[in-house]
Formats: structure tokens, C-alpha cells, sequence
């Protein structure tokens, strides 16, 4: 087994210097992926419910990035993303049913070869082994109820089962939770904190995947719309609570002191901001703003927030940089540890993307028939669709995205064109070339 102090020497050969903490040992790491929620329906972001205040204590001792943006709007290439330090067209794991690309490292690798045990605990089924992010975990229990999904306490309980065994060597334990997806099915009293008056007969399961909405022209009537935003709201809560207990069951076995801790989530989602519900189908901020918490027991970052634009490709090379091992060479994310000793961040880009999915297309019509890419920066985002549409917000003035601009500003979004061209050419070059339809995307004439 590898010694649990020096330098780490990574996949590429560098070396990083050791973090210790106050037991002259490395940190511990917990990462928590919340799936589906978005950061406009947290208190901790100002939402006008208190759905988060176990998160928004947590913060008070963390530190908080204000504009964290997931790269995609579903869950196996956010995911992918986050484990490795890529955006979507960098990490392989982009399309329905695709794997993650061989010879990445993962956050769990780069630990384990320090001597960590890992082990995730997972709720999705694109989250399932088979789709290759389990790399690196002793431990990958993905097992769930062929028809229900797990529940946060429910991967509470298996992850406290594991820690047991584990809790006495640096430990990197990942746990995904899943009670904010659709169907929406808080346990009680979570599903009926936020809207007690409603009377109608809409719930999480009559809503289901949205049949009613989907297709063009469905709507809900306001009332069954606020009351789902109500079920997807106390879900939220249920998940900060599960947070809490979970955290609190740690300091009990003796690590409130030498853990790092990460909140984030995958992605957002839609109640009808853009004529949309759910997720997986658009770029638009309901879907990509998420949350992003980082606790260090050695007081780095503390009570601060960061409000430049960062993504989920961010938080490993982050991780390693606070933990004093080597980034992987190749990471495309970057560290936002310097910008705590008061470096002036840059205005990087993040490239986001989804495909369409075949079984959208196929239950709600066309206008699910097409593959989106997209590039925002603090200022500007520019959504690019495989039918040939081009969209151009200017998010200081339309956080809403109300206004399309491309037609407008034809240069502007000509050369944003250009740079979402370039980025997906230099990071992989095979993107263009595994589905029929990318085949002439990107050979139409620029606008």
C-alpha cells in the first residue's frame, strides 16, 4: 500500500506536495452530487423557500462559488466531468449509452494511489458501473430497486455501513443523491412543506415524465405547475437534511477535523422557464447553474464567496490542489485555489453539450430532434442546435434568456461559432464523426 504521506506522483509522473492535517495525516474527501438540483431553488442562493439550511450553515464555514455551471444538462457527462477534470467533448462519456474514455484518470484513481480507500454510492442507472465511473472505487455499489430509485437515506445507510470498515485510513467517498429527480417523491413531511393549500390532483407520479407537457402545445395550469416546483422543492430539503445527518454521523467517528467536503449537483431543472420541464434537453440557466460548496477543516476559503464563472470540470484539479496532490496532465478544468490568495480569475469559457435522445424524440415529436452545443462565459452564452439555430444572450442584461440576439449581433455570435468549432476540434477531434447526423454540422457555412 502506498505510504499516506509525500508527494503524490500522479498518472503523468509530476508531484505535488502533501496537505496534512491535524492528525499529520491527508484529508479525507466526501463528495455529495445532489442529481437534478438547480441553484435558483436554493436558500442558500437567495430562493425565497428555506430549503437549504443545513447547506446554507455549512457555508457559513465554506466556501460558496456563486456562478458554478454544470457542463452538460443530464447526468452520465455531468458526472463524467466532474470525476475528470473534462468537459463533455474532452471526456468521451457525451452520448446515450456511451463509456467513459479509457486512460482518464479519476478522482478516485488520483487518491487511491495515495492509499485511499474509495467508494461511491450511487442512485441513477446512468450512473451504473457499466458507463466506466467507477473507476478507481474499491467500492461502487450501484444497486438499486429495478423500480424505485434509492433514497439519500437510503445511500445514508449504505455509505455509514462501508465507513465502519474504512473510517480508520484517508478515505474519498462519493454519494450521489437522487430524491430531487422526477417523480418528485419526498418521504413525508418533506412533500408537503411548501404548498399545504393546493387542492388539485397533480403529484410527482401522475406527473411522472411529463407526458402532459412535453409534447407541443401541453401545459399545466399554473396551480399543478407551482405545485410541482412545491414537491421538487421539499425534495431539496430532504436531500439538505440527509446532508446534515450524514455530515453529523462523521464528526461522530472522529473526522469533522480532517475531511474536505464538496456539494455540487449535475444539473438543474425546467418548470416551463423556456416552454420546457425537466432535464436533458436544453442549455438554457435553469438547467446548468448548480450549486457549489467546498468546506476545508483547515479554514481555507471560509465564510468567502467566489463569484467568477467556474464548471464542474473545475472541482477535481481544485481538489488535488487543496489536497496537495498533482493535477493530472490534460485536466482541462482549473484550480480555484489561487483566487483565494487574490489571483485575478480569467474569463475562461465553458463549453457545454447534449445530444438528443432518441426516446424524446420518439414520445414528444421533433423539436427534441436535435443535438446542442454551447459556450458561455460571465457575460455572454451562445447555444448552437444541429437543425442550424443560433442563440445569443447577454446574461448581465436578460439572466432570463429572453432575448435572443444572434440575428442582432451576427459577428458576435460568428465568433463564438468559431471558438465552439476550435474547442471541440482541439479536444476531440472523433466528436464530429460517431453519430451520422454530426457529420455535416459543423461544414455548414458560418453566420
Amino acid at each position: 500500500m502506498p505510504s499516506n504521506n509525500g508527494p503524490l506522483k500522479n498518472l503523468s509522473g509530476q508531484e505535488g506536495e502533501a496537505w496534512f492535517g491535524p492528525r499529520g495525516a491527508l484529508p479525507n474527501l466526501v463528495l455529495v452530487s445532489m442529481d437534478a438540483v438547480g441553484a435558483g431553488h436554493l436558500s442558500l442562493y437567495s430562493y425565497d423557500r428555506p430549503t437549504t439550511p443545513y447547506l446554507q450553515e455549512l457555508a457559513r464555514k465554506g466556501l460558496v462559488f456563486n456562478q458554478a455551471i454544470a457542463n452538460s444538462c443530464w447526468t452520465l457527462p455531468s458526472h463524467a466531468s466532474l470525476l475528470t477534470g473534462r468537459d463533455p467533448f474532452g471526456h468521451g462519456a457525451s452520448f446515450r449509452y456511451s463509456r467513459l474514455r479509457e486512460g482518464l484518470p479519476t478522482l478516485a484513481q488520483i487518491v487511491k494511489m495515495k492509499g485511499y480507500a474509495t467508494a461511491a454510492f450511487v442512485s441513477a442507472p446512468y450512473l451504473m458501473a457499466r458507463y466506466g465511473l467507477n473507476r478507481g472505487f474499491d467500492t461502487y455499489n450501484d444497486r438499486m430497486p429495478v423500480k424505485e430509485k434509492r433514497t439519500a437515506a437510503e445511500v445514508n445507510q449504505a455509505a455509514w455501513a462501508w465507513l465502519k470498515d474504512h473510517h480508520q485510513r484517508p478515505f474519498f467517498i462519493f454519494l450521489h443523491y437522487f430524491d430531487a429527480h422526477t417523480p418528485y417523491l419526498p418521504p413525508k413531511p418533506f412533500q408537503d412543506l411548501y404548498d399545504t393549500a393546493y387542492t388539485g390532483e397533480m403529484t410527482g407520479e401522475t406527473f411522472a415524465n411529463g407526458e402532459q407537457v412535453m409534447k407541443e402545445g401541453g401545459q399545466l395550469s399554473e396551480a399543478d405547475r407551482r405545485h410541482l416546483v412545491a414537491l421538487y422543492d421539499g425534495a431539496i430539503t430532504y436531500e439538505d437534511e440527509q446532508i446534515g445527518l450524514f455530515l453529523k454521523k462523521l464528526s461522530s467517528l472522529g473526522h469533522s477535523e480532517d475531511t474536505l467536503v464538496v456539494i455540487t449537483a449535475d444539473h438543474g431543472e425546467a418548470f416551463g422557464e423556456h416552454g420546457f420541464y425537466l432535464h436533458g434537453h436544453g442549455l438554457y440557466e435553469e438547467l446548468i447553474k448548480i450549486p457549489l460548496i467546498l468546506f476545508d477543516p483547515q479554514g481555507r476559503g471560509a465564510g468567502r464567496t467566489l463569484s467568477h464563472q467556474v464548471s464542474l470540470a473545475d472541482i477535481l484539479p481544485t481538489l488535488c490542489d487543496f489536497m496537495g496532490l498533482a493535477i493530472p496532465e490534460g485536466s482541462q478544468g482549473k484550480s480555484q485555489l489561487p483566487y483565494l490568495r487574490d489571483a485575478v480569475p480569467a474569463e475562461d469559457p465553458v463549453y457545454l453539450y447534449v445530444d438528443r435522445f432518441p426516446m424524446l424524440i420518439k414520445k414528444y415529436g421533433p423539436r427534441f430532434d436535435q443535438d446542442l452545443w454551447a459556450l458561455r462565459t460571465e457575460t455572454w452564452k451562445y447555444i448552437f442546435s444541429s437543425t442550424g439555430r443560433q442563440e445569443l444572450y447577454h446574461l448581465k442584461e436578460d439572466p432570463g434568456e429572453k432575448i435572443n440576439l444572434a440575428e442582432h449581433l451576427p459577428q458576435q455570435s460568428a465568433y463564438f461559432h468559431q471558438e465552439l468549432q476550435t474547442a471541440i476540434g482541439e479536444t476531440d477531434r472523433s466528436f464530429k464523426e460517431p453519430k451520422p447526423w454530426f457529420s455535416s454540422l459543423f461544414s455548414q457555412k458560418k453566420p
